[in-house]
């Protein structure tokens, strides 16, 4: 079945380097339709002053300029990634950030920790949501990861990435002058490291959207209906008919909320849909099995019987309300 005007299939992984997904196209002269949400106003090639005419950005995107072809960078040069503390950048994870700094010169690199984030989301979002995002357990660190990352790309744009995944190539030969933001999915191919990697059939999603690295202008509408939506599912969390541990963490936070919001509006905003692996974006430095793979901290929240959010009561509480629920369930 051919997909509806204007919206391109999800490519799996073995797909060509990149599609292009046209959103709200604009026009520009002599180019026909392009992707991307900027306008050239060429009423005169100069005006009075003898100044080159404007370039305006919209929606509220804020990019570089600069004038070699009159071209306008979206995505500014920086790289953000997060851990929970500075101390626990292993050997290997401080060789990974040496090594993206000296792949990308022209690039400026920014590492957060728990106190730059809580700033950045009070900063963001007001204390009304830190208050919500300070009650997350600390055995959800991934949770809080997935927020700031949404928040923090949508403020300021550039390039995010996992503590742990990396780049092969520049990233400035990874982008396009135009790129508002790049979609990619798994490479899953039959006897691929990822295979069977990003399929939740049991909550609408055929392919999930990575988000391991998020690639992006500010302001982009796909990070505000992320946001909202990883918001909403905060508020109405309830443990006995969420769960706890993994699966409540990738609904509500992780790339389930991700690619449920953005598949919403996705034909509408400009973005490219891309494979990641393609363009040299690595999603673990480490081996399947080797040692030491996993960041101190990060995966504790696969096998927490915590509730995501405190307050909501006890492991034990939890499990008894469960079991009640379900035995009851039949019930009117």
């Amino acid at each position: 079945m051919r997909p509806a005007a204007g919206v391109l299939p999800v490519p799996s992984g073995r797909a060509g380097p990149c599609s292009r997904d046209r959103g709200a196209p604009c026009r520009r002269p002599g180019t026909g339709n392009r992707d991307f949400a900027l306008r050239l106003d060429r009423g005169r090639t100069r005006n009075a002053s003898g100044r080159l005419p404007a370039i305006r950005a919209f929606p509220n995107v804020r990019p570089r300029y600069f004038i070699a072809g009159l071209r306008a960078v979206l995505v500014s040069n920086v790289i953000h990634q997060t851990i929970r503390c500075r101390s626990a950048l292993t050997p290997a994870l401080q060789r990974n950030i040496e090594n993206l700094k000296a792949l990308n010169p022209g690039w400026e690199h920014r590492l957060y920790d728990d106190d730059d984030v809580r700033d950045c989301i009070l900063r963001a979002c007001g204390r009304e949501r830190l208050a919500l995002f300070d009650r997350i357990h600390d055995d959800y660190g991934a949770a809080k990861a997935d927020i700031f990352r949404y928040v923090r790309l949508y403020e300021s744009g550039g390039v995010y990435l996992d503590i742990k995944s990396t780049a092969r190539r520049p990233l400035s030969e990874i982008l396009e002058a135009d790129d508002a933001f790049l979609l990619s999915t798994w490479d899953d191919a039959p006897g691929s490291r990822y295979h069977g990697w990003g399929h939740w059939p049991d909550h609408g999603i055929e392919r999930e959207f990575q988000q391991w690295h998020i690639v992006c202008a500010p302001r982009h509408p796909f990070l505000k209906a992320v946001i909202e939506r990883v918001w909403h599912n905060l508020e109405t969390y309830d443990p006995v008919r969420c769960g706890v541990g993994f699966t409540p963490t990738i609904v509500a936070t992780g790339p389930i909320a991700y690619t449920r919001a953005i598949e919403e509006i996705r034909s509408r905003h400009p973005h490219r849909v891309v494979n990641a692996a393609a363009l040299g974006l690595v999603y673990s430095i480490f081996d399947a099995n080797e040692p030491g793979r996993d960041v101190p901290g990060s995966s504790v929240y696969r096998d927490s019987r915590q509730s995501l959010l405190r307050g909501l009561g006890s492991p034990a509480g939890i499990w008894l309300r469960t079991a009640l629920s379900q035995t009851f369930s039949g019930f009117r």
